[in-house]
C-alpha cells in the first residue's frame, strides 16, 4: 500500500524493480486519502474538518490496491516465476509490521483507559496476531487500531486474486464485480450507514463485496492500461494536482442523509475508476513528482498508526486539547505525518528489508517453465 521509492527519469517516468511502470499520481491519491481518514478518525479533535463523506477513502484504497497489486504481480504469479506462497509472504512483510506497531500503541491506550477487562484485551493481543477480529459484544472488531478492518479485507482480496489470477479473466472478474455492486446497492440502501459498511459487526460481511468490487476495478484498468500500452500520456502538474483534488472534493462534500447511499454509490462505481484510469496516463517531474512521492511513503504509516496515536494521546491530553478543536486536530495531523514519514523511513523500509532478506531466500523457487 505504500509508496515503492525509486528514481526518476528526465521525464517523470518512474519504474519500479522488474521494469513495470510506476505511476506517481496514485501515490498523491493514495497519500491524500490517508489525511483525510485521519481527520476522520479524530473525533474530539478534529470537528468540523472530520468529513462526512471520507469513509470512501478506503474504497478508492482498495481499487488504487488492485492496480498497483496488479502491475506488480500479475505476470510474475501467471508465468509461476512467483509462487502463491511468495507472494503472500510478501504482502504480510509488507503490512503486517506497522500494523503490529500500531496495535502495541492501541493496546497500550486502551489498558490506561481501563475501559476493557483483561481478559478481553488478552483475547484482542492473540486474534490481533493473526489480524482477526473480535467476536465481542460492544467492541469494534479491531478494538486495538480500528482501521485494521480494511486490511483484514485488503488481505483477503490480494491472497483471493493471487491464488486464482489464472482463472480471473476479464469476463469472470466483471460477472464478480456485477454480484458485489449489487450486494452493495443492497447494503448501502438498507444500511443506516449508507457505504460505510464492513468497519462494524452488523455491516461486517458487507465488507467482502466492498473490497472485491474497488479491487476487481483496480485490475480491470490495469489490463485496460497493459492493453493500452501506447496511448497517450500527459505531462502536466495541473493535471495531476486537478485529480488529488478532485478525489478530495468527493470525500469533503456535504450530502443529505437521503441520498447518501446513492452519492456513496456512484462515487465507489463511476468517479474513482475514472480519476484512477485517467490519473494513471499522467507524468508528472521536478517538486511536483517529489510531492506525489512523499504522499505516497506516508500513506500507509499515517494509516496504520493514526488512529491508535490519537488513543494514546487523548489519554493523556485529551482534556487539554479537546476544547481548542480544530486547531488541535490540525497540529495533531502535522504530527501524525512527521511520525508517519519517520516511521516510514526509519522502521517500516529497513525492517521490510531486513525481512526479505532473511526469508524469501528460504521459500521453494518455482519451476522454471
Amino acid at each position: 500500500m505504500g509508496a515503492i521509492s525509486n528514481g526518476a527519469t528526465e521525464s517523470g517516468d518512474v519504474r519500479i524493480p522488474g521494469g513495470k511502470k510506476f505511476y506517481p499520481v496514485l501515490e498523491g491519491l493514495r497519500g491524500a486519502a490517508a489525511i483525510l481518514v485521519l481527520f476522520r478518525h479524530i473525533p474530539t479533535y478534529g470537528p468540523p474538518i472530520n468529513f462526512q463523506m471520507s469513509y470512501l477513502a478506503v474504497d478508492l484504497f482498495f481499487v488504487l490496491s488492485g492496480f498497483v497489486i496488479a502491475n506488480s504481480y500479475e505476470q510474475k504469479l501467471t508465468s509461476e516465476r512467483m509462487s502463491f506462497k511468495e507472494f503472500a509472504v510478501l504482502r504480510v512483510i509488507r503490512i503486517f509490521p506497522l500494523y503490529l506497531i500500531g496495535s502495541l500503541i492501541g493496546l497500550v491506550a486502551l489498558f490506561f483507559t481501563g475501559t476493557v477487562q483483561n481478559n478481553i484485551l488478552a483475547l484482542s493481543v492473540i486474534l490481533a496476531l493473526v489480524m482477526l477480529p473480535l467476536p465481542v459484544r460492544g467492541l469494534p472488531p479491531y478494538p486495538l487500531n480500528n482501521p485494521s478492518w480494511s486490511l483484514f479485507f485488503e488481505f483477503f482480496a490480494n491472497f483471493f486474486y493471487a491464488k486464482f489470477v489464472k482463472i480471473l479473466n476479464n469476463r469472470t472478474i466483471i460477472i464478480i464485480t456485477i454480484l458485489s455492486l449489487l450486494i452493495l446497492i443492497y447494503g448501502a440502501t438498507t444500511s443506516p450507514k449508507a457505504m460505510d459498511l464492513g468497519w462494524g459487526k452488523k455491516t461486517f460481511l458487507f465488507g467482502f463485496p466492498r473490497v472485491l468490487f474497488s479491487f476487481l476495478v483496480g485490475v480491470l484498468i490495469y489490463r485496460l492500461d497493459l492493453r493500452n500500452g501506447n496511448r497517450r500520456t500527459y505531462d502536466s502538474p495541473l493535471l495531476a494536482v486537478a485529480a488529488i483534488c478532485a478525489s478530495i472534493a468527493i470525500q469533503v462534500v456535504a450530502i443529505d442523509a437521503r441520498f447518501e447511499a446513492m452519492y456513496g454509490l456512484f462515487a465507489v462505481a463511476i468517479l474513482f475508476p475514472l480519476i484512477v484510469y485517467f490519473s494513471v496516463r499522467i507524468s508528472v517531474k521536478g517538486k511536483i513528482l517529489g510531492a506525489m512521492m512523499l504522499l505516497g511513503e506516508i500513506s500507509f504509516p499515517l494509516y496504520a498508526l493514526h488512529s491508535p496515536l490519537y488513543q494514546i494521546s487523548h489519554v493523556a491530553f485529551g482534556a487539554y486539547l479537546d476544547p481548542y478543536a480544530p486547531y488541535t486536530g490540525i497540529a495533531f495531523a502535522f504530527v501524525a505525518i512527521a511520525i508517519a514519514l519517520m516511521f516510514h523511513s526509519w522502521v517500516d523500509v529497513p525492517l521490510r528489508k531486513h525481512l526479505r532478506a532473511a526469508i524469501m531466500h528460504r521459500l521453494p523457487q518455482p519451476s522454471p517453465a
